[in-house]
C-alpha cells in the first residue's frame, strides 16, 4: 500500500484501488475507487469508528467482480476486536504501574496554562471550578485527574478515545516548564508580562 495524490493506493486482486477514510466525532466515511472498472463505493456512518465501512467497501468490490468467497464483516470484526483487546491489555499493564498515595509537587491550579510544540501545536490546561481541564485542538477535549506524582490522566469527552497520561515537567525553580503526552513535549508559553500563560 502507498499514499499519493490524496489517496491510499493498493493492489486488490489484481486491480488498482484508491481509497480514503474520514473520521470526525460522531461520523465516519470511506470512499473507494477501482478506476479501471469505473466503480466507486462511498459509505457514511453516524457512529464513531464504525469499521464496518471497510467490510462494505471490499464486499462491493467482490460482488461487482462476481465473487462472494470472503466474509469481510467477520474478518474485520476479528481484526478490530483483537486491536481493542490488545489496547485493553496495554492499559491494564500501565494501570499496574500506578504508584498509590502520591501527590502533585504543586497545587494543581499551578499547572494551568498554555503549552506549545512547533510541530504538534498547542495544549491548553484550564483551572476550572471542578478541577483541571485539557484541550488539544478540537478533537481532544476533557478533564485531568491526578494519577501519581506530577502525572495526570486525561479523560476525553469523546468516549471512544482512550485515556491519555499527561506528565508535567518542572524547571529548576520548581515551576511547570513543559507537558508531555502522546510522545510529544509541549513547552509552557509565557504571558506578555513574562509569567506563565493563563486564561
Amino acid at each position: 500500500m502507498t499514499y499519493g495524490l490524496g489517496w491510499f493506493q493498493q493492489d486488490y486482486r489484481g486491480q488498482a484501488v484508491d481509497f480514503h477514510t474520514g473520521s470526525i466525532d460522531g461520523m465516519v466515511a470511506i470512499h473507494g475507487l477501482i478506476r479501471d472498472e469505473q466503480l466507486g463505493v462511498y459509505v457514511l456512518g453516524n457512529l464513531d469508528h464504525a469499521e464496518l465501512r471497510h467490510a462494505l467497501m471490499y464486499t462491493v468490490f467482490d460482488r461487482y467482480a462476481g465473487r462472494s468467497d470472503r466474509d469481510w464483516s467477520a474478518d474485520f470484526l476479528k481484526l478490530y476486536t483483537d486491536i481493542q483487546s490488545e489496547a485493553a491489555q496495554a492499559r491494564a499493564r500501565r494501570d499496574g504501574h500506578r504508584v498509590a498515595g502520591t501527590s502533585p509537587s504543586l497545587p494543581v491550579r499551578k499547572f494551568a496554562g498554555d503549552y506549545v510544540d512547533p510541530l504538534h501545536g498547542e495544549v491548553r490546561v484550564g483551572d476550572d471550578p471542578a478541577g483541571l481541564s485539557i484541550r488539544y485542538g478540537s478533537a481532544f477535549v476533557g478533564t485531568l485527574e491526578h494519577w501519581h506524582y506530577n502525572t495526570f490522566r486525561a479523560t476525553w469527552k469523546a468516549a471512544w478515545r482512550a485515556p491519555e497520561l499527561v506528565t508535567f515537567v518542572l524547571d529548576a525553580d520548581g515551576q511547570p516548564a513543559a507537558l508531555e503526552m502522546m510522545d510529544a513535549r509541549f513547552s509552557r508559553k509565557a504571558s506578555a508580562d513574562g509569567g506563565p500563560a493563563r486564561y
